[in-house]
């Protein structure tokens, strides 16, 4: 089928699909990889919870529940320096929140809550 015989819809799918697959071969592999990571991730909000690099969240569960707590706090504070530097979508980023904020104490929350309301004024 040639592409005029497409509905327009489809046509423009089709070219959004080519201009971004071009877009993500002219970058570094890491780039495309990471840019790639983060889109799907973003696209895959509120789907059942699929692991599609194997093993990986359970492995780092099974490392947690054995580590020594500075190793996870080093491990943490340099993981998570390294994820400053690279693309995360927008749900990454709010797991990581997430789990940051569950570990604060009620009273800790408050007093962050009012230092950034505090910056913010």
């Amino acid at each position: 089928m040639h592409m005029e015989a497409l509905p327009p819809a489809a046509r423009y799918r089709h070219e959004k699909r080519l201009t971004a697959s071009i877009a993500l071969t002219d970058l570094d592999p890491q780039d495309a990889a990471q840019i790639c990571c983060a889109v799907l991730d973003e696209v895959a909000a509120e789907m059942p919870d699929l692991d599609p690099w194997g093993s990986i969240r359970s492995d780092a569960a099974f490392w947690a529940d054995l580590a020594h707590p500075a190793e996870l706090e080093n491990y943490a504070t340099f993981a998570l320096r390294k994820l400053g530097q690279r693309a995360l979508g927008k749900q990454m980023r709010k797991r990581l929140f997430k789990e940051l904020w569950r570990s604060f104490t009620d009273a800790e929350r408050a007093a962050f809550l009012k230092h950034v309301n505090g910056r913010a004024a």
